[in-house]
């Protein structure tokens, strides 16, 4: 009997999904993180991401670290074949003149090679970050709030 997918959940689907909401909320607030910071901390942690890939882009892009003796057959067959897909992917995203679109290009495929290599250091990094900018916001706004209590 082929099997098929029934869009309608089965069982106790609603119970076990408020259970397993009601367990992550208690793990959140035993650890003293309020729920509403959640999306705040993810939203902080998606841009210093995104800060971390253009910083590495750009500085692989100025520093130019295959003409500077760090060859692609120096690298190991991991490495070399990330270098390529993310040079295939930059070739057909990029749409600049040739010279400077290969230089970008590059640049991206070193620093797709260069982040993967950094990853053990990279995400613990965007943690922190993340954790001390999260921490600034909310004394941003605890000030702010206070600040807009006190003028009225």
């Amino acid at each position: 009997k082929p099997r098929t997918l029934n869009p309608e959940p089965q069982g106790d689907f609603a119970k076990v999904v408020e259970s397993n909401r009601e367990k992550v909320v208690k793990y959140l607030e035993d650890k003293g993180i309020d729920l509403m910071e959640v999306p705040k901390a993810i939203l902080i942690y998606e841009v210093t991401s995104a800060a971390f890939m253009f910083g590495v882009w750009g500085l692989c892009f100025a520093v130019q670290p295959m003409r500077r003796g760090i060859g692609i057959t120096k690298l190991r067959k991991g490495a070399t074949q990330t270098f390529e897909t993310a040079l295939s992917k930059g070739e057909k995203v990029v749409k600049t003149p040739k010279e400077k679109a290969m230089r970008l290009v590059t640049a991206y495929a070193e620093g797709a090679v260069l982040r993967t290599a950094l990853k053990p250091i990279f995400i613990p990094a965007k943690l922190f970050v993340t954790w001390k900018c999260q921490q600034a916001v909310n004394l941003w706004t605890s000030t702010f709030n206070k600040d807009s209590a006190k003028a009225k």
